[in-house]
């Protein structure tokens, strides 16, 4: 069931991002500890608080938001160390009734502090994502043209959203809404494989700089076993070759996927993103295989 965001007044909805700006700026402070999960985009950060789905509870040293998605809530600290989070989880706002789920992404040294304070604060582990790269120049041959490799339409915006709730995790994915997938096509960054009118498989990405996110890639069932995938992230590469750096997160649980990557000349950088839930309905679904062939 979706949290109606007009009756969710636990904590106090961010109006602004001058709003945001000026909470970051109270708890970063120089030449203090600083700590934070926070590294949303500002466009991101803007549609989000135009949709009203950001809401944030400050503290004395540490400064906590709530995204809003769909049936669940994600957390982000800002925090001038570990030690208030510690102090301070045991009185954040949370209405008891939708999952939370927190990301806390780094190396595994450098978060193991952190980590604890969640669980010690009722959070269980949910999973662990490794951060892939792939060097730039990796041997894996591009195939240049292919005439079922194209952009996504405007108009397979809810077929693509409907495609990637169905094979991918809602709380460990960060699934994008209708509205993201539309801007997403709009900004050329949606592949799909059209066989016979019909989408096959797609592979989802992300331009920044001179860097690109593979983001989601699959094939679905029926159009298996035609190389779908192996042409889709060729076309990737052709499309993103200019870029310097190719990066992605995949579950650590999911061998067959780092499998197919390291196959393309991804292998892992080191930094994982341990997410934490608490008040989940359900259990998490098995992810054993990457729907991609």
């Amino acid at each position: 069931m979706a949290i109606d965001i007009q009756q969710y007044e636990v904590m106090d909805r961010v109006r602004t991002t001058s709003e945001l700006s000026e909470i970051v700026q109270r708890i970063k402070r120089p030449g203090e500890p600083f700590c934070t999960n926070y590294f949303i985009q500002p466009a991101d950060a803007q549609r989000l608080i135009d949709q009203g789905r950001m809401f944030q509870q400050v503290m004395d040293r540490v400064a906590y938001l709530l995204i809003q998605e769909d049936d669940f809530l994600r957390l982000h600290f800002i925090s001038r160390g570990e030690q208030p989070i510690a102090d301070t989880l045991h009185a954040l706002s949370l209405d008891g009734q939708h999952a939370v789920v927190v990301d806390i992404p780094g190396r595994r040294d450098d978060t193991e502090s952190i980590s604890r304070c969640f669980r010690s604060s009722g959070f269980r582990p949910y999973a662990v994502f490794q951060r892939m790269s792939r060097v730039v120049g990796s041997d894996v041959a591009t195939e240049m043209s292919d005439p079922d490799i194209v952009f996504a339409q405007i108009e397979e915006a809810p077929l693509v959203h409907q495609m990637l709730c169905h094979q991918f995790d809602k709380y460990s994915e960060h699934l994008p809404t209708c509205q993201d997938i539309e801007t997403s096509i709009h900004q050329q960054a949606i592949l799909v494989a059209r066989i016979d009118g019909r989408i096959g498989g797609l592979l989802y990405f992300e331009r920044f700089g001179v860097s690109t996110m593979l983001r989601y890639w699959l094939v679905e069932e029926a159009f298996r076993g035609h190389r779908l995938g192996a042409r889709l992230m060729h076309r990737y590469f052709n499309e993103c070759r200019n870029a310097r750096r190719f990066m992605l997160w995949v579950d650590m649980a999911n061998h067959n996927a780092i499998l197919r990557y390291q196959h393309y000349g991804y292998a892992s950088d080191g930094t994982l993103d341990n997410i934490f839930i608490i008040n989940e309905n359900g259990a998490r679904p098995c992810q054993a295989s990457l729907p991609i062939s």
